[in-house]
């Protein structure tokens, strides 16, 4: 299941342990395996590049996720992302597509 959002954000593009990237994004949807983004800039990311995504649910709490995504397709400015498996199951978001 898909939950179109319209959420801003950041990420960071993680090579070496080195943050080599990072920029502004908009969330525009969202599952319990990963999210689909669109940069604010275009940017030389590719398919298996690996981000740190961090932005506020636009729930009551204004709950905060910050996620290891792995990059899946790449279209333009908008990227297809999976979450890293050890982020994978989260029951805050589980709760928010539910709702």
């Amino acid at each position: 299941y898909r939950k179109s959002v319209n959420l801003p954000g950041t990420y960071a593009n993680i090579k070496t342990g080195k943050s080599a990237d990072r920029g502004g994004m908009q969330v525009v949807d969202l599952s319990s395996g990963g999210i689909k983004m669109k940069l604010n800039v275009e940017r030389n990311l590719k398919i298996g590049d690996l981000l740190v995504i961090e932005f506020h649910l636009d729930d009551t709490k204004r709950t905060r996720i910050k996620k290891e995504v792995t990059i899946r397709n790449v279209s333009g400015l908008y990227l297809g992302t999976s979450f890293r498996s050890a982020d994978a199951y989260d029951p805050v978001l589980g709760f928010y597509l539910m709702n």
